[in-house]
């Protein structure tokens, strides 16, 4: 023969919890999602505005675009200034051996 649970006494019940609002969270915020796409995840952060309420459809597409071409402005940047370091250092390294060779 089965046993039934215990119950517990009138006394020890636990209240009804009270109803919670959710704090809004990081997709429904505008302004930290600009601060996610342009100053640490460029185009990265597409899925985000894609998600985000916060946005119209029409605003996703245009800030996806945005953030992408932003993105490939700033990788194109880094390219030349990478191009310019190297050149200017193998100039550098290639005088130096021509003088010490010279001498």
């Amino acid at each position: 023969m089965p046993q039934d649970p215990p119950q517990l006494p009138e006394s020890r019940t636990v209240p009804p919890a009270a109803p919670c609002t959710p704090k809004p969270g990081l997709l429904e915020n505008r302004s930290a999602l600009f601060v996610l796409m342009f100053c640490v995840m460029g185009f990265l952060a597409i899925p985000l505005i894609f998600k985000s309420p916060a946005f119209s459809s029409a605003e996703k597409w245009f800030w996806s675009v945005v953030v992408t071409l932003y993105t490939c402005v700033l990788i194109a940047i880094t390219v030349i200034i990478v191009r310019w370091s190297w050149q200017t250092i193998s100039q550098s390294l290639a005088w130096n051996a021509f003088q010490l060779w010279a001498s």
